[in-house]
């Protein structure tokens, strides 16, 4: 059996209070949580919270309240939105074996021709 060093004893100490914040912190949310109530009328108006996706949700109506920042801030998020669904590229040059042996000599590749 090993000793209990005050090492030990610290480990210990700051053990035990560290798991007793979290405990207290998991219960006082777990309460936090059982105060909410169940409420599934977010289904009941479906075409309204449809139209709502498709002006706050994609097209940014909020955002442009601003009318400096708002335009720029849409532009960005439409950027990213046109971006997100598209594939890789691969690149017409140099992508194939074909092209790879075309443009093995080195004067070709230096004057641009590949």
């Amino acid at each position: 059996m090993t000793e209990m060093t005050a090492a030990n004893g610290l480990f210990l100490l700051i053990l035990v209070a560290a798991l007793g914040f979290f405990s207290a912190n998991v219960q006082r949310l777990v309460g936090e949580l059982r105060l909410g109530r169940l409420d599934d009328s977010r289904w009941g108006d479906l075409p309204t919270r449809l139209g709502n996706l498709l002006t706050v949700g994609i097209f940014q109506s909020k955002i442009f309240r601003d009318s400096v920042a708002g335009p720029m801030h849409a532009l960005i998020f439409w950027g990213f939105l046109s971006s997100a669904p598209a594939p890789p590229r691969r690149s017409s040059k140099g992508s194939s074996r074909a092209s790879a042996t075309r443009c093995s000599s080195p004067r070709r590749s230096i004057a641009g021709t590949c």
